[in-house]
C-alpha cells in the first residue's frame, strides 16, 4: 500500500497506514476535511475539538503550509496535537481512509472537487461512503456564486444546481450510495456561515450568492 505524506510548514514526511490508525486511534472520535485548503478550518477545529483527531487532506501541498504549522506548535502557543495534515489528491484515495470517519466534511470545493460534488461523480461519492462509518455523517458546504455565473458555470461544466436537479439528479446518486440526505438550505448572500474556512468567508462576504448547504447519514446497511 503506498506511504501517505504528511504536510507540516514547509516540510513534508512519508506516513504509513499503520501510522496514521495509530494516531486515530488515541481520540473518541475522526473528522475528516477533504480539500482542506490552508487548513486553517481543520485546525481551528481540533482546537475546539480535543477529543477528536482531524484530519485535513489537500492536494495542494503549498497550501498546507499554514494550518499545519500552526497545528504543530505547543498546546499553549495554538498548537493542535490531535490534528494532522495531508497531502493528497483526494479524489484519488486509496482505502487508508476507509471506515474511518465519523464527520466528513467538503466546504467550499472548487475545480474538479466541485465538480465531483455537484456533478456528480459516482466514483468519488462512493469513495466518501466508503470513509464513513455506519451511521457517519457527511457535511457539505457549497457556494452558489459559480453555479449563478453562466460563462463560468458552463466553463467548468457544472448544471444548473436549483431545486428539480437537487431532487432529481444531485440527492439520488448520494442515495444510491447509502448516504441518506438529512435536508439541505440555502445560507442568504453575504450571511456568515458556522465554517470557520477562510476561502468560504471570502465567498460569503464577497459573493452576492447564496450557499448550499446540505447532509447526509451513511445508513447502517451500505457498504
Amino acid at each position: 500500500m503506498p506511504q501517505l505524506e504528511k504536510v507540516i510548514g514547509k516540510k513534508s514526511y512519508k506516513i504509513s497506514k499503520e501510522e496514521l490508525d495509530a494516531f486515530v486511534a488515541d481520540y473518541n472520535k475522526v473528522h475528516i476535511d477533504l480539500g482542506t485548503g490552508d487548513g486553517l478550518f481543520a485546525w481551528r477545529l481540533a482546537k475546539e475539538e480535543e477529543k477528536t483527531a482531524v484530519i485535513g487532506v489537500d492536494a495542494a501541498r503549498e497550501s498546507l503550509k499554514e494550518g499545519s504549522a500552526r497545528a504543530a506548535k505547543k498546546p499553549a502557543r495554538g498548537g493542535a496535537p490531535n490534528s494532522i495534515f495531508l497531502c493528497a489528491n483526494v479524489l484519488k484515495l486509496d482505502d487508508s481512509f476507509n471506515n474511518m470517519a465519523d464527520v466528513l466534511s467538503v466546504n467550499f470545493p472548487w475545480g474538479t472537487l466541485l465538480q465531483a460534488v455537484s456533478i456528480p461523480f459516482d466514483d468519488f461519492i462512493e469513495k466518501m461512503a466508503c470513509i464513513l462509518k455506519d451511521g457517519a455523517r457527511l457535511n457539505q458546504y457549497i457556494n452558489m456564486h459559480v453555479f449563478n455565473d453562466e460563462d463560468q458555470r458552463k466553463a467548468l461544466g457544472l448544471p444548473v444546481l436549483d431545486e428539480d436537479y437537487l431532487a432529481n439528479i444531485l440527492f439520488p446518486v448520494y442515495e444510491k450510495f447509502g448516504l441518506e440526505v438529512q435536508g439541505h438550505h440555502f445560507i442568504p448572500a453575504g450571511q456568515k456561515t458556522e465554517v470557520a474556512s477562510t476561502w468560504g468567508g471570502r465567498l460569503t462576504r464577497r459573493s452576492s450568492r447564496p450557499t448550499l448547504v446540505f447532509s447526509c447519514i451513511k445508513k447502517e446497511s451500505s457498504k
